[in-house]
């Protein structure tokens, strides 16, 4: 019975024993014990973080143990140039390298038969690495510094890591690589790897293609002072002594210096070292190519993606879209067709000695006078369903191509973007614009103008007069957002002014490029080179090293559709479109192939840079022509000229492929109109013709361009109610505007008369008038008739109405037993009613005598036809502070718009009274909306909905 209470009070005591040791530390102690609690939890959590972190520095680490093979010179590493092959791989066409160098490698012992001067590893220690010999392999008081320190870290960087960000990262990596190349092959082998493998410039690799090439001897032989002038190469290599000499003296001269006070050099040794000459070539032969602008856009696209350094570097073997026969053949077809323009005889034979066929497919051409000698041309072939560049003949001369990749004025050649754009914006192929004589860079190419003609027309025949007067309302933005879209970006267009694409210069890819828009119904294809840019024409399809290993495969390229396959249709509907060329180009020109094709010419700089561009399902070829001495004349340069090379292009890689045909795209329709308005015929047009529209967008207004209008024969005058019958003829007149009055009498149409005809009736009866409307005035709706019907014996009165100039028979609209002076007659009710009238009012006396008094109105119930082609509803807007918005409607009325007002949030903010109707606003931040309303002459009003816009900074 004891035991249990003996053991509870024995667990009592050591509680209370463990209470009272408790609290007997000390608060030192407790938080001494809590802080080590800590710094254990720490060290846990910071281990774990390390190896998270270390694990990241060291993901995807080169191996060291590929460099002896990079850097053997039996190999396909540094010690072999870069060579461009085509398409086949089986062809040269260029080798990146100075012609004759063959690089070498030297020891660095000199006890061996081919090894460095020892001047070079004199200089080159002290300069590049003081602590060579002492180090690890790399500098660990600058750890995260990203640019090398040692000569270890100069050999990983350039070899192993040369496409890596400059960054802490990188740093890390590049220390960790350089302490395992020292630890694994010593550091008498890391000089030796880097004085043979580091650039020097120039296309140079290596101090023993350095000495050859800027001495003209081997670096075997190099003395104090040429050593001293290698060796800084290695820190700016563009400052070498072919590219810039007096600055690579320079540096060899502050080499010396830095030698001298490091102890390296005597006093003596300086001086003299200073004072020897140096024997310099002053130049060195380029390396050939096959193609010279195309390997230089080669050679560009791949720096891009692999950098610069690593495509000199070596080693690479790149298979290019070049079909090298295709080339060829092009090439030989410039020459002849220069040739053949300045009177020139040529034998068009390629370099296997086989007959150019592409050259026989060139146009005859009529003897004309002979053409500039400094007349340049150059072509390009490019497949549009996969931007792979075929075939790229740079600016050649008689003389023979230029190889860097040149630009030139565009001109009239962007103008479709523009429409592009503005199809967006309601209009279409169909659009009437004015073609009237103005001051012009480019005149018509038949020197002459055409009044109204379709959009369709106006760019067929590049009447680039015409054009402008549609994109000058509408501001540069037109042609700004779809143009940097395609990659066309130029200086010219930072403006983003309306004039700024008559001076813009593009090359023939970015042209190429933009073009294939139409072929591929509003989708591009390329390949894009740097992030967020457009996608360029694509000119390499894999690059490989020396082990096989793929660098960059571009034979997928990427796609981005720019433009909806209607609207796109649409365009291509008007560059396919053989008749609409004809007027200027005449039948058969050289821009029919025989299968379907899209095609346009272009003029720039008053027609001194010609071009010619179009396309097939399967080839696109764009083709330039201009002078290389601006300030000489071609008289007898034509754009047929161009166009021939471009028929001879397309008709040679067309050969073999059968005709294909575009189909049309859902959203697109077609409509019968009336020739040139695009509007609905009337009875009075005098050609209908079918034209394409966006489904929705198609015509709802009848044309007003021509109209039907009674005359007196006798007079010329317009007929009038009182006309004698036997006098009116019906004729039909072009509705002109003011600012084309001018071109029609020029041109011998006939102008309708503003004149009424003179012959009038006996004035009417003092008793018996009509005040109001005024005669010949424009009615509409509910009519009030005012007026007096009085006088002695009045017994009634009838007012009537009648259709046409001499009705056939009276409706009454109101009666009256009454006798009015000066008032209301009646109301007339005109709903449902259009065109001429006559009112009649008869005052009947009680002695069956009859006053008569006639009028004659027009009567117009339709409203005007109106919509907002800018802003789109929805769109937003992207600005700079103050920058101008230009509003952009249209507006139609068989009786002519008097009108348009533009209401902004709920607000009228304007008026337009003459087409193209348009305002400019400057642009205020924030959600707007937009109303705009039409008024015709008789009053009608036509307003279009509501659209809310948005406009952002």
């Amino acid at each position: 019975m004891r035991a249990v209470p003996l053991a509870l009070l024995l667990k009592k005591r050591q509680r209370r024993e463990w209470m009272r040791r408790k609290r007997g530390f000390s608060p030192f102690v407790r938080f001494l014990m809590g802080l080590l609690v800590i710094v254990l939890l720490a060290l846990g959590a910071g281990t774990a973080l390390t190896a998270v972190w270390m694990s990241q520095i060291t993901a995807g680490l080169p191996d060291v143990s590929t460099l002896p093979d990079l850097l053997s010179p039996s190999g396909e590493g540094v010690f072999q140039p870069t060579r461009l092959y085509d398409r086949t791989g089986q062809h040269l066409l260029y080798t990146l390298e100075n012609p004759g160098l063959t690089r070498r490698t030297l020891s660095i012992d000199p006890a061996r038969p081919d090894h460095l001067s020892p001047e070079v590893i004199r200089v080159a220690i002290p300069l590049l690495d003081a602590t060579f010999w002492e180090n690890p392999g790399f500098d660990a008081s600058n750890l995260l510094d990203p640019y090398p320190q040692t000569i270890a870290e100069r050999l990983v960087l350039n070899l192993l890591l040369d496409r890596e960000q400059p960054d802490s990262r990188r740093a890390l990596r590049m220390r960790l690589l350089a302490a395992q190349v020292v630890s694994r092959y010593g550091r008498r082998q890391v000089l030796e790897w880097y004085l043979n493998s580091a650039p020097f410039g120039h296309l140079t690799y290596g101090i023993e293609s350095a000495a050859r090439l800027y001495l003209d001897k081997s670096a075997s032989e190099l003395n104090l002072a040429e050593a001293a002038l290698l060796i800084p190469l290695l820190n700016t290599p563009a400052l070498n002594p072919l590219d810039a000499p007096a600055a690579a003296k320079e540096n060899q001269q502050a080499a010396l210096d830095v030698l001298l006070e490091k102890n390296i050099l005597t006093p003596e040794e300086h001086q003299r070292a200073r004072s020897t000459p140096l024997r310099l070539r002053e130049s060195f032969p380029e390396s050939h190519s096959v193609a010279g602008a195309f390997t230089t856009l080669v050679l560009d696209q791949v720096a891009a993606r692999l950098g610069r350094q690593r495509l000199e570097r070596g080693g690479l073997r790149i298979i290019t879209t070049l079909d090298l026969t295709l080339q060829q053949e092009l090439q030989c077809s410039v020459q002849a067709h220069l040739a053949q323009i300045q009177g020139q005889s040529y034998q068009a034979i390629l370099p296997d000695g086989s007959p150019c066929q592409m050259s026989r497919l060139l146009p005859t051409r009529p003897p004309v006078e002979r053409a500039s000698e400094a007349l340049t041309a150059s072509a390009l072939v490019m497949n549009p369903q996969n931007a792979q560049i075929l075939a790229f003949v740079g600016d050649t001369s008689r003389a023979g191509e230029a190889a860097y990749l040149s630009v030139h004025p565009a001109g009239t050649l962007l103008l479709p973007f523009a429409l592009v754009t503005a199809f967006a914006r309601a209009y279409s192929p169909a659009t009437m614009v004015w073609d009237l004589p103005q001051d012009l860079s480019l005149p018509n190419l038949d020197g002459t103008f055409h009044g109204p003609i379709r959009l369709r027309t106006a760019l067929a025949n590049d009447y680039a007069g015409a054009l402008s007067r549609v994109l000058q309302p509408m501001g540069g933005e037109v042609l700004w957002q779809l143009a940097q879209a395609l990659g066309l970006e130029d200086l010219n267009f930072g403006s983003r002014s309306g004039a700024s694409w008559e001076s813009a210069r593009f090359s023939l890819p970015q042209l190429a490029q933009a073009y294939a828009l139409f072929p591929n119904m509003g989708t591009v294809y390329g390949v894009q080179m740097e992030d967020y840019r457009p996608l360029q024409p694509v000119t390499v399809l894999y690059v490989e090293d020396g082990q096989g290993n793929i660098l960059l495969d571009l034979t997928q390229p990427q796609s981005r559709t720019l433009v909806s396959a209607p609207i796109a249709y649409l365009m291509h509907h008007v560059l396919s479109d053989e008749s609409a060329r004809w007027q200027t180009l005449g039948y058969p020109n050289p821009l029919e192939i025989g299968r379907p094709a899209g095609a346009k010419i272009g003029r720039a700089s008053r027609g001194k840079d010609l071009w010619a561009v179009g396309y097939t399902r399967d080839h696109l070829a764009v083709v330039w022509m201009g002078e290389s001495t601006p300030e000489s004349q071609l008289p007898s340069l034509r754009v047929t000229d161009v166009a021939a090379l471009w028929h001879a292009a397309m008709q040679y890689v067309s050969r073999d492929l059968p005709p294909r045909d575009w189909e049309v795209p859902a959203g697109v329709s077609t409509v019968q109109v009336c020739e040139p308005s695009g509007l609905l015929p009337t009875p009075a047009c005098p050609q209908v013709v079918s034209e394409v529209f966006l489904t929705g967008n198609e015509p709802v207004a009848y044309d007003t361009l021509y109209q039907v209008v009674q005359i007196n024969r006798e007079t010329g005058r317009r007929a009038t109610v009182f006309t004698p019958p036997s006098l009116v003829d019906e004729k039909v007149y072009m509705n002109l505007p003011p600012e084309a009055l001018e071109w029609a009498q020029s041109q011998g149409i006939e102008i309708p008369p503003e004149k009424y005809d003179a012959i009038q009736m006996p004035l009417m009866p003092e008793n018996a008038q009509m005040t109001h409307p005024a005669p010949f005035a424009m009615v509409h709706g509910e009519v009030i008739i005012r007026g007096t019907a009085s006088g002695a014996g009045f017994t009634f009165y009838q007012l009537q109405a009648g259709e046409g100039l001499n009705p056939q028979s009276w409706i009454e609209i109101a009666s009256g037993d009454q006798p009015v002076k000066n008032g209301v007659l009646g109301k007339w009710n005109t709903t449902g009613l259009e065109g001429l009238y006559a009112l009649r009012l008869q005052v009947i006396r009680a002695d069956q005598t009859v006053d008569t008094a006639i009028l004659q109105v027009t009567v117009d119930n339709t409203a005007p036809y109106v919509r907002i082609l800018s802003p789109l509803p929805e769109q937003t807007f992207t600005l700079k502070p103050r920058q101008i918005i230009t509003l952009l409607a249209e507006a139609e009325d068989t009786g002519g718009i008097a009108r348009v007002e533009w209401w902004l949030d709920g607000q009228k903010i304007g008026e337009s009274r003459v087409a193209p109707f348009s305002l400019p606003w400057q642009a205020g931040e924030g959600q707007h909306t937009l109303l705009v309303r039409a008024f015709d002459a008789a009053g009608n009003m036509g307003e279009t909905s509501l659209i809310t816009f948005r406009v952002s900074r």
